[in-house]
């Protein structure tokens, strides 16, 4: 059976649910760790990421992935970065708050080609940049370097601000119900 939630009530419906996902964390039920099987499945994103990236915070989808709490193919890989000017030319469409299309930190998205070696061919990332302001992470360790994601809660939160957009309101209610919420 399934039950039909109005998207206008999609946030106020959440709220306890990420109450109790917090009530979760702190009382020890769980932890966040990234798992070999998901290095696996993204390593070459992960291989990308440490080439170009390494000091900075891998968030969105790919860092709910590498953690297990969701399991989707991602469309693209979204950076936190402090250093704002790093890049020029950053691409900006209509993401986020369906009212104003905007997000407060996003920088825009620039359309990368990275080659792992000679044998290899070429692939074509979408990296979506967000200034990072002072985010929470969790560092794991890839081929002798180690790379960070934002902390998972904090992900969360973010995405229960977008959840009028069908995919996150989608990867939410998969990881409430993957903790039983």
């Amino acid at each position: 059976m399934s039950i039909y939630i109005s998207r206008n009530t999609y946030q106020v419906d959440l709220v306890p649910k990420f109450r109790d996902l917090k009530l979760k964390l702190i009382l020890g039920d769980f932890e966040f760790s990234v798992s070999d099987n998901v290095v696996k499945k993204y390593y070459n994103e992960l291989l990308f990421i440490k080439n170009k990236f390494s000091n900075d915070v891998i968030t969105g989808s790919i860092a709910l992935s590498l953690v297990g709490l969701i399991d989707r193919e991602v469309s693209d890989i979204d950076i936190l970065i402090k250093d704002t000017n790093r890049y020029s030319g950053y691409l900006n469409e209509t993401y986020g708050d369906p009212e104003t299309g905007l997000i407060d930190n996003r920088l825009g998205y620039i359309i990368f080609e990275f080659k792992r070696g000679f044998f290899y061919k070429k692939r074509i990332y979408e990296v979506d940049f967000f200034k990072d302001l002072e985010a929470k992470y969790i560092e794991f360790e890839f081929e002798g370097v180690k790379l960070k994601i934002q902390h998972p809660l904090e992900i969360i939160s973010a995405k229960m601000g977008m959840s009028k957009n069908h995919k996150h309101y989608r990867d939410l209610e998969i990881i409430f119900n993957k903790f039983g919420i």
